[in-house]
């Protein structure tokens, strides 16, 4: 005996199809975010005026693009950083290591956030460390490559709390 055709059949199966491909569609837009957060991927779009040799970064609630090298004759690593809107943070400013007064090379230098002061001169480049995402500093420097050292904000210790370092 001959299976019964049914018409409906195909109609079912294409729904079903039609049906996964949405649910499939759906899923795919929250992991795309999901990964750009993590740092697994860039966004598919960079803002305007971030040039494509920018290399983008992820902090949870903080993203940035980067554009670094390294200034071999001076000795410092030349920087310039835009915001996830493509706003100016850093304008090619040079910068050291903190701890050894010299430039990171190319192994090290991978910015993970700017902590932005009034313009290249007061600004930080935190670079990745070995596992983690605030690993050594960059100072700005000056055209002499001295060290500047901007003002940092006060800080305030509500009465009745014990001071840092404090037992």
């Amino acid at each position: 005996m001959a299976p019964s055709y049914s018409p409906s059949r195909p109609l079912i199966k294409r729904i079903f199809l039609g049906g996964a491909a949405a649910v499939l569609i759906a899923a795919i837009w929250p992991a795309y975010n999901v990964g750009i957060v993590m740092g697994m991927w860039p966004p598919l779009t960079r803002p305007s005026g971030v040039p494509s040799s920018a290399h983008y970064v992820s902090a949870v609630e903080d993203e940035a693009w980067f554009y670094c090298f390294v200034d071999r004759i001076r000795d410092v690593d030349l920087c310039s950083a835009w915001d996830g809107y493509g706003r100016v943070l850093i304008d090619n400013g040079a910068f050291r290591l903190e701890d050894e007064d010299r430039a990171a090379n190319e192994v090290e230098l991978r910015p993970s956030m700017v902590i932005r002061g009034n313009g290249n001169l007061s600004s930080f480049i935190y670079l990745f460390g070995h596992r983690t995402f605030f690993g050594r500093l960059l100072v700005p420097v000056d055209a002499h490559n001295k060290r500047i050292l901007p003002a940092l904000p006060p800080v305030s210790i509500p009465p009745g709390k014990p001071s840092p370092g404090h037992k």
